[in-house]
């Protein structure tokens, strides 16, 4: 929520929107999307490229998330801009970058990812960046992990819109 016009900026990062591994995301990552994505529309791929080479889960990971077939088909719906975003990701001011701009920062973590790999070390080290630059507040979802966009979008909104008015 960093706005360009005010003086007073702040920035509201999940645990997703940094993926892990180094920042930014190699062209490797986006050229591995770009077959799946844009000249097939294999979103089934788009969705399994997502989540072990970028994510880092593991096949038994996969597995478990395809299992749930609305999940999965949701993964599918949403991968659909997969490459688009990787790119503007890359093309995107660093976190640290962004931090310096902003005279806050509020971070966002699921609280079953909090500590653990990938998405919870990950935000360690997002956490550990920007804290150096400004003021930085944690804030848990209880009961989330990575997906509580999709799983819990109603208390990820209220925490956003709560955020996006405190002063």
């Amino acid at each position: 929520m960093a706005s360009r016009g005010d003086r007073r900026r702040r920035l509201a990062v999940g645990d997703g929107r940094q993926p892990p591994g180094p920042y930014p995301l190699g062209a490797a990552d986006r050229r591995l999307l770009a077959p799946a994505a844009e000249e097939k529309a294999d979103w089934e791929a788009t969705v399994e490229i997502v989540n072990r080479q970028i994510a880092g889960l593991d096949a038994a990971q996969v597995e478990t998330l395809r299992a749930d077939r609305q999940g999965w088909a949701d993964l599918q719906r949403l991968s659909r801009p997969a490459h688009a975003e990787l790119a503007a990701l890359n093309a995107a001011p660093s976190p640290h970058e962004l931090a310096r701009r902003a005279d806050r920062v509020d971070l966002i973590v699921g609280q079953c990812n909090h500590g653990t790999a990938p998405y919870g070390t990950s935000f360690d080290d997002v956490r550990q960046r920007v804290t150096r630059a400004t003021r930085t507040e944690v804030h848990v979802l209880p009961g989330q992990g990575h997906m509580a966009h999709l799983q819990a979008p109603t208390e990820l909104g209220h925490l956003l819109n709560g955020l996006a008015t405190a002063r």
